[in-house]
């Protein structure tokens, strides 16, 4: 006898580790992407302090060289003033800049939440198209159990009303013998199958009788019943018993007037 080890009850995968790997997987290139487009950022904020620091040092380096010329009072005001109106022109050059670049991000971003509102829209509308889909097969169907409902009740009132009374005596007969409760049911398939005539004939002369037994099936039946093997199709009694019988064992399928009648 081969010994129960701890690994027979684990499954074959475990699927909570198997997502908590995913997500650790997709967190890390999330990361590694926006640590990329930070760094990017930062070093153009970078790129452009350094140009400006560059060029308050020109400045300063040229007023310097004024003031070692001795150069008069007013020139040396009017190169700070310039200064200052380069240094304020920048700055404001610079906050355009960032701006820019912040209504590109932004618009970056609007333009991802669309994707995904458009995405869960369009869930939503496949779930809606399901949902309709589902209701209207169930609908169909519903008129087709209906249909076919009051056709067959329609195919058991004709049965009912055609179908000779002593074959209707003798249904009634043999199915309290064998227990067969749907007498209705039974008197729809004899009338669908022969109209109840003894006489009638079907497959290619192979069904007989009433009841339309094929020899080796009748054969069968009444070897089951424990009755001699003659071939007795035509007497409506002795076909109604047999097929009484054969129901009763659950040997409906041997009728395949069934289908109208249930």
């Amino acid at each position: 006898m081969l010994r129960k080890t701890k690994f027979d009850d684990q499954p074959l995968i475990n699927w909570r580790k198997l997502w908590n790997y995913i997500k650790i997987f997709f967190g890390a290139i999330f990361f590694i992407v926006w640590t990329v487009i930070l760094s990017t950022i930062l070093k153009l904020i970078l790129k452009f302090f350094i140009l400006y620091i560059r060029g308050l040092y020109i400045i300063y380096k040229g007023i310097s060289n004024f003031a070692k010329k001795n150069i008069k009072g007013f020139w040396l005001l009017l190169s700070i003033l310039i200064l200052l109106i380069i240094s304020i022109l920048y700055g404001l050059y610079l906050m355009k800049y960032f701006n820019y670049v912040h209504e590109i991000l932004n618009e970056q971003n609007n333009i991802e939440k669309t994707k995904i509102e458009l995405i869960k829209e369009n869930e939503e509308l496949k779930s809606q198209i399901i949902e309709k889909d589902l209701k209207l097969e169930a609908k169909a169907e519903e008129e087709r159990l209906l249909a076919h409902k009051q056709k067959v009740i329609k195919n058991r009132d004709i049965a009912e009303e055609k179908l000779p009374q002593e074959v209707k005596d003798l249904v009634i007969k043999h199915a309290n013998t064998y227990g067969v409760k749907d007498i209705r049911f039974m008197e729809c398939i004899i009338f669908n199958e022969s109209g109840g005539r003894s006489e009638a004939i079907g497959d290619h002369g192979l069904a007989v009788g009433a009841c339309q037994y094929h020899l080796a099936t009748f054969l069968g039946h009444r070897k089951q019943m424990g009755l001699p093997l003659a071939d007795l199709r035509k007497d409506t009694d002795a076909c109604l018993q047999a097929m009484m019988f054969s129901i009763s064992n659950g040997g409906i399928g041997n009728w395949s007037a069934r289908l109208k009648c249930a």
